[in-house]
């Protein structure tokens, strides 16, 4: 029986939105975990922040892996690890092994990300992915909405270990059905292995606009979405004073904000130039930053309101600018994804970093961060021309 392209990108799509919901849906656990090993929650912390680092520099490394066996293997293989890794942690007690295998899940699930960016890239043009890959990326911010409740009903009947058994069970049919329909298509599977990879690719890609003007413009809206977004449930419960439903209630309405703007991004994608996408993205930040600006006059209901019409733009950034900076001919294409991808984790981090130890999250000038987002933005796109 032949096997449909289509098959393998809905099999390359079913992975990106498992893993991304069993990562997601790992914070409810995360308290009987540190319990359950003795960990304290800021050695706990401190393991997490860690693995983040893994993962922004496993971009990197992941190049040679995806050059040696192929986009659609590596993706496949890091879904079965993640697998076996997550039935090893319910098994060992030892907590340094713990925090090892934890580190080991974050650095090659980074690997298989970039291969399924990869992957779905070549098996789609270049409207097409950016469709995908929005509309993707919403269902993943709805699903998530029930998610934590049904990751911590489980551990909470079960216990920890049988909720992340059930939570990485998807994560490994995917993986399976990726190498399966992966071997039923000998002549795809052959072309994207035996691509010479070009190692003057960095060099070459960081001197082409097409690469270096999305990666740029999706890092700085990273430098207010990421640091707004981790404020918002501190801001809250700490500044507006709701209570615990009511802050559950509002984060849902704010991921169903991101999913919103990233299915209308997913609609205009085959209609709209990736330009014109980035364009919209940074007059809704634009707005965000004047309801923000508005926001120290009129109190916290205000702030929390321009915060989320800011995370409502990532659905108008982030994919057109994966989408673009993934055109580079295929000799590159790996390259370009693992860079994008590295730089995406590492300004996110840094941003969140710099602007928590500042202390610049507690004040109002934090109004900031959504008007200099936009101000990079819109200086990169006259400075940087295709």
């Amino acid at each position: 029986m032949n096997t449909k392209p289509e098959g393998l990108v809905w099999a390359i799509v079913a992975r990106f939105m498992a893993v991304a919901l069993f990562f997601d849906s790992l914070a409810p656990l995360f308290p009987q975990i540190a319990k359950s090993y003795n960990i304290s929650d800021g050695t706990f912390q401190a393991m997490l922040g860690a693995s983040y680092v893994a993962f922004a520099f496993s971009q990197l490394i992941s190049v040679f892996i995806i050059n040696l066996v192929g986009p659609s293997r590596t993706s496949s293989l890091s879904c079965l690890y993640l697998g076996l890794a997550a039935i090893l942690l319910c098994l060992i007690q030892n907590s340094h092994v713990f925090g090892a295998v934890l580190l080991s899940m974050f650095a090659i699930n980074s690997m298989g990300s970039n291969a399924t960016r990869v992957a779905l890239r070549q098996a789609t043009s270049d409207a097409a992915y950016k469709k995908i890959y929005a509309w993707a990326t919403g269902a993943v911010e709805i699903k998530q909405i029930a998610m934590p409740l049904i990751a911590g009903a489980l551990s909470a009947a079960f216990g920890w270990r049988v909720a992340m058994t059930a939570l990485v069970t998807p994560v490994v049919v995917a993986g399976v059905s990726i190498e399966l329909i992966d071997r039923r298509q000998p002549e795809k599977t052959v072309r994207a292995k035996t691509c010479v990879p070009d190692h003057s690719g960095w060099k070459t890609l960081l001197t082409m606009p097409a690469f270096v003007k999305p990666t740029l413009i999706a890092a700085a809206f990273q430098i207010a979405f990421s640091p707004l977004s981790a404020r918002l449930p501190f801001l809250l419960a700490n500044e507006a004073r709701l209570t615990p439903t009511m802050v559950g209630l509002v984060l849902s309405a704010s991921t169903s904000a991101v999913a919103g703007g990233l299915f209308v991004s997913g609609y205009l994608a085959p209609r709209w130039p990736g330009k014109a996408l980035m364009q919209t993205g940074a007059m809704i930040m634009m707005a965000g930053a004047v309801t923000m600006l508005f926001g120290r006059m009129l109190g916290v209901c205000c702030a929390i309101a321009a915060t989320i019409v800011v995370q409502a733009a990532f659905g108008f950034i982030i994919p057109p600018c994966s989408g673009d900076a993934l055109s580079a001919s295929e000799q590159h294409r790996i390259t370009a994804s693992a860079i994008f991808g590295f730089v995406q984790a590492i300004v996110a981090g840094l941003s969140i970093a710099i602007v928590g130890a500042s202390g610049l999250a507690k004040t109002s000038a934090i109004t900031i961060l959504p008007a200099m987002a936009v101000a990079t933005i819109v200086a990169i796109m006259a400075v940087i021309r295709d």
